[in-house]
């Protein structure tokens, strides 16, 4: 009896652990993503042969893509996420590239992709300018 319950024991802490393991190669893998895009654009944005509206575009980009990461990776909260793109639409540029190429984000997004989305919409001053039942529908019909 009392091997049976040891067993049982160390087939849960194995599972824990593996289940632990995943998640966390998981995270791993988005954060090297992540770092990996933000080097690119960072190379891209620095190109001489780059003109200068895409080079906005790029920094714009950079910034938005980098508070996503933190918000994905969990290293901030949604109230987080809601402060800095607040501070992020202060910048015009980054509520015009959001405008110009943020709706391609919808066609690829998965349930929480689409939170986020819509968190990105409402803060970003979008669904005033775009009218907030039509914008928040674009990114989740569930909102309209």
């Amino acid at each position: 009896m009392k091997s049976s319950r040891a067993v049982l024991i160390l087939a849960g802490v194995v599972a824990v652990q593996t289940a632990v393991g995943y998640f966390q190669h998981r995270e791993r893998v988005q954060l090297d993503l992540g770092l990996g895009h933000q080097q690119l654009v960072e190379a891209e944005s620095v190109n001489p042969q780059v003109d200068e509206a895409r080079k906005a575009d790029l920094r714009a980009n950079r910034v938005l893509t980098f508070i996503g990461l933190k918000h994905q990776l969990r290293v901030m909260g949604l109230a987080e996420l809601r402060v800095n793109l607040k501070e992020a639409a202060k910048a015009t540029i980054q509520k015009d590239y959001w405008q110009r190429h943020g709706g391609f984000r919808r066609d690829e997004a998965d349930a929480s992709g689409r939170r986020k989305l819509r968190v990105f919409v409402t803060e970003l001053g979008l669904a005033h300018e775009m009218g907030n039942r039509t914008a928040l529908a674009d990114f989740d019909p569930a909102a309209a």
